[in-house]
């Protein structure tokens, strides 16, 4: 067994949150009291689980989301605490930005291709779809979908987002806002 004074800083920092003592100023991802990708302090980015009260920068969650199989919870813009597993919503915006992050990653010698045009389905209840899809929020209007409510569904196969019948419409260009395929209503 070890003695107090024999741990190690971040042990000791472990030890008091867990007696409930700790100050919780370092992500519990990452390890790092500043954020890796903002490099700002925790005060700024830091965030707890409601549930258990395990630090996270917002930016570390949506990284280890992104690393999770579940590929359902993943496009539903939420994750699961690494401590406890509640279920927690990842702001749009940081979502966002990492996509965009990866975006830029790409070759800068490809030519831009053109946007394929693919048919979007009409789902007239969407309890029909299982209740995995149910949990998935509307990219436009951030809401979650309800038993008997109609949708449309991405025609990418890939992507498979949802969305109300009224935000259909509110669509920029008639691309989705997830996969950024221009879908067409038939």
């Amino acid at each position: 067994m070890l003695r107090v004074q024999d741990l190690t800083k971040d042990q000791e920092q472990r030890a008091k949150q867990i007696r409930g003592q700790g100050d919780f100023k370092k992500c519990s991802i990452c390890f790092s009291d500043s954020n890796p990708y903002t490099k700002g302090n925790f005060f700024v980015t830091g965030r707890y689980c409601p549930n258990c009260t395990t630090p996270f920068h917002i930016h570390c969650l949506a990284g280890w989301a992104d690393s999770q199989k579940d590929h359902v919870i993943k496009r539903s813009g939420t994750a699961r605490c690494p401590h406890c597993f509640y279920l927690l919503r990842i702001p749009t915006e940081v979502s966002q930005i990492q996509k965009l992050r990866l975006l830029s990653r790409g070759n800068k010698d490809e030519q831009p291709k053109q946007p394929e045009i693919l048919p979007a389905k009409f789902i007239e209840d969407v309890a029909h779809l299982g209740e995995e899809m149910l949990f998935n929020a509307c990219p436009v209007c951030h809401l979650i979908f309800e038993k008997g409510e109609k949708a449309i569904l991405c025609g990418n196969l890939e992507c498979n987002t949802l969305y109300h019948e009224e935000c259909f419409k509110k669509l920029k260009n008639d691309h989705c806002k997830n996969c950024d395929v221009k879908l067409h209503l038939y």
